[in-house]
């Protein structure tokens, strides 16, 4: 599956950073890097966490949240790193760190 990644989002009132987003409370800054895959955004924010996005046409909704284990001691830098997603599988870097995910939809049992 081929990405596609950008560092402004092509449709701000669905991005993180939206009007939307800075009256439930985020910083307006929070995310700045994203990666569409499969139906998904993958959101990497500059303090290093991370968020699943469903972008639809009703607007923004984020599915979950977390910041990764063993965060790099960065000082007063930002995470600029961009995710990836590549064969089901959800890369993000920051300094000399990486870190992998397992984002594969689940398969249906075989009977």
């Amino acid at each position: 599956m081929v990405t596609t990644c950008s560092v402004q989002p092509a449709k701000p009132s669905l991005a993180p950073n939206s009007k939307r987003a800075r009256s439930s409370g985020r910083s307006e800054s929070w995310c700045r890097l994203l990666c569409y895959a499969d139906g998904r955004l993958y959101l990497h924010g500059e303090s290093g966490e991370l968020a699943l996005v469903e972008a639809t046409p009703e607007g923004y909704r984020e599915k979950g949240r977390f910041t990764p284990p063993d965060q790099p001691e960065r000082g007063q830098s930002k995470a600029w790193a961009y995710p990836v997603v590549a064969n089901g599988r959800f890369y993000i870097r920051d300094s000399n760190v990486l870190w992998c995910y397992d984002v594969k939809e689940p398969r249906a049992a075989s009977r």
